[in-house]
C-alpha cells in the first residue's frame, strides 16, 4: 500500500528540486516504506516460515561458504 504513494513525492521533487518541503516529503515517504518493509519481513520470519526452513538455510549457508 505504501509503494503506491512513491510516485507522488518523486514527481513533486522532480518538479521542485530546491523546495525543502518536497525533499522532506520524499525522504519521509522513503523512510515509511523502509519501516513497512522491515515490519513485513519480521512478520514473515516470525509467523510464516517454518523453523526447519530457517535451520536448513543457516546450515546450507555455512556449508557453502569458504
Amino acid at each position: 500500500m505504501g509503494q503506491a504513494f512513491i510516485p507522488f513525492p518523486t514527481a513533486l521533487m522532480g518538479e521542485y528540486p530546491m523546495n525543502p518541503l518536497a525533499v522532506s516529503l520524499f525522504g519521509a515517504v522513503m523512510a515509511v516504506n523502509t519501516l513497512l518493509f522491515i515490519g513485513l519481513q519480521s512478520y514473515i520470519l516470525r509467523n510464516l516460515i517454518k523453523p526447519g526452513m530457517i535451520r536448513c538455510r543457516t546450515l546450507c549457508k555455512n556449508r557453502w561458504s569458504a
